[in-house]
């Protein structure tokens, strides 16, 4: 922040400052998950909520039909019932969303989105297929659907290479592509971005104008020489390391207290796990006894109905210690609720 050369750019901003940044975030995508996209191509937002809101708005008109996961993205589903959507849920196994649900159930330009987390589902961190992957892109252009593909976490890929996204292989222009830059750097420093045609970003751009007119110059400029030195690069192979380590201390705090009690596979990277418990209990109760142990449960990660008592256990702020203490108050809290 004390580069002269940062410094002179903030005192006399322009477009070509944001300009440089874009070009920056584009190369840096491209190296990383096999895109050939150009700035006409991107638009960054402060978030991937606010990305999102941008696309539903230009995209979404009152009634339109919306496809989700039967269990999916809290946030995503209150931006898409905000701007009128009618949302309907497709089942999610083992390979992810259920493709041929939506060839029995829907017919031609019927649906106007699949919103669908295909690195990692949102909240059960299963990744959807190869196969799934083409034959929803195969779908989306034979039933005239567009798909926001939400990739939330594809820079924490901990074991093999990463599969690269549906929206670097979709050559109909249906797949509009979210994401986030940043997520190892200060909450603050973190940057949302929307990959899309052409004529959807020029709009969105527009759009972003009335929310977003001051923009965050100091960011963007920080961010570019980050990317342009290969620091942003670097500091990710980095906290992977921690990451992963942090993983596989979560597994084993598990397995020594939640063992027969509760299922769950360990994920090839993000920075959460799906714990699905075998016995049903209130989760309610869960946080609320947890709670008087110090152990904030949100709302948010408790997904339970007549089928399913689970949590989505983020990992990625705890250290290896606090994983222990957070594992044991979690247990101390389900013996209590499970009596």
């Amino acid at each position: 922040m004390k580069r002269k050369t940062l410094i002179k750019k903030w005192n006399s901003p322009n477009e070509s400052s944001t300009a440089t940044f874009q070009t920056q975030l584009c190369n840096y995508l491209n190296a990383t998950r096999g895109f050939h996209i150009k700035p006409i191509n991107l638009l960054n937002t402060r978030s991937t909520e606010m990305s999102l809101y941008i696309v539903s708005q230009l995209l979404i008109k009152q009634n339109d039909i919306v496809l989700v996961g039967n269990i999916s993205n809290y946030s995503a589903n209150m931006i898409f019932q905000q701007a009128g959507a009618k949302m309907k849920t497709i089942p999610v196994d083992k390979d992810g969303l259920d493709i041929e649900y939506i060839k029995k159930h829907f017919v031609k330009r019927s649906i106007r989105c699949v919103y669908i987390c295909a690195h990692r589902d949102y909240p059960t961190t299963v990744k959807l297929s190869p196969e799934r992957r083409l034959a929803l892109l195969q779908l989306a252009a034979t039933y005239e659907f567009a798909i926001i593909e939400d990739d939330y976490d594809y820079d924490f890929q901990f074991d093999g290479a990463a599969m690269l996204p549906m929206a670097s292989s979709d050559s109909n222009g249906m797949v509009i592509y979210l994401g986030k830059l940043g997520q190892s750097l200060f909450p603050s420093f973190q940057t949302g971005f929307v990959v899309a045609p052409e004529n959807l970003i020029s709009e969105a751009k527009n759009y972003l104008q009335l929310l977003d007119r001051q923009g965050d110059l100091i960011q963007e400029q920080m961010l570019s020489e980050l990317i342009s030195e290969g620091e942003i690069y670097r500091l990710m192979k980095k906290n992977i390391v921690i990451y992963k380590e942090r993983l596989n201390c979560l597994s084993k705090h598990l397995t020594e207290h939640f063992s027969g009690i509760a299922k769950w596979s360990i994920p090839s990277g993000g920075l959460a796990i799906w714990i699905d418990f075998k016995f049903k209990i209130s989760l309610v109760e869960l946080a609320s006894a947890a709670e008087k142990n110090d152990l904030f449960l949100p709302k948010t990660i408790l997904y339970q109905d007549k089928n399913m008592c689970a949590i989505r256990f983020g990992f990625g702020h705890l250290n290896t210690e606090e994983i222990e203490i957070v594992i044991k108050k979690l247990k101390i809290a389900y013996n209590k609720v499970s009596v």
